[in-house]
């Protein structure tokens, strides 16, 4: 069954997206019913991602989803998933939204499609310096022939170019060692 969100009309996504950044609420209904296919679609991602952690011995998935990202890892890394809806009994359910990241015990984290639904994104970076040795992490950035009508029909709230989600990572404390480019503006990046 496909998704529900994704099938509604754009205008309806786009409302959806803007009454839930107004409340402050994470957008429930682009995420309650997640397609275990949707997750395998990105399963190139988690691979990238994983092998750019090979040096982790714990990383912290957040946004799990499905938390395909684990079968990407060594079997001697630990896994923590975090997300703001329990996957299984494993996750810590936090709303990145609303609520601090708390101390995970992971020295990385992975955060793959996960900075373009977050309401204070600059804030959330700063956690994760503070909180994690490294990561890495996905975003979508902004193309000027894209509207942002469509972006937030994804339920997406942030709409930084590339060269504005670099300057965000670098004034959070990042260093991004490593860029890789799936499709146009669709960026993995490896922090330290």
């Amino acid at each position: 069954m496909p998704e529900a969100f994704v099938q509604l009309p754009e205008v309806e996504r786009v409302a959806l997206t803007l009454n839930a950044k107004a409340r402050g609420v994470p957008l429930v209904e682009r995420w309650r019913e997640l397609e275990l296919s949707t997750s395998k679609a990105w399963f190139h991602r988690s691979r990238r991602a994983a092998k750019w952690l090979e040096d982790a011995g714990s990383v912290a998935d957040l946004g799990c989803g499905h938390m395909l990202f684990e079968s990407c890892l060594r079997p001697d890394q630990t896994y923590i998933p975090v997300d703001f809806l329990a996957r299984d009994e494993r996750t810590v359910v936090v709303d990145f939204n609303k609520d601090p990241l708390p101390a995970l015990g992971a020295t990385h984290f992975a955060a793959l499609g996960l900075f373009e639904y977050v309401y204070d994104l600059e804030g959330f970076l700063r956690s994760l310096r503070t909180g994690f040795t490294g990561g890495v992490a996905s975003f979508y950035t902004r193309l000027p022939e894209i509207p942002q009508s469509r972006r937030l029909a994804n339920g997406w709230v942030n709409h930084h170019t590339d060269a504005e989600i670099r300057a965000l990572l670098g004034d959070a404390g990042f260093t991004i060692s490593r860029t890789f480019e799936f499709q146009p503006a669709h960026l993995l990046f490896r922090l330290d």
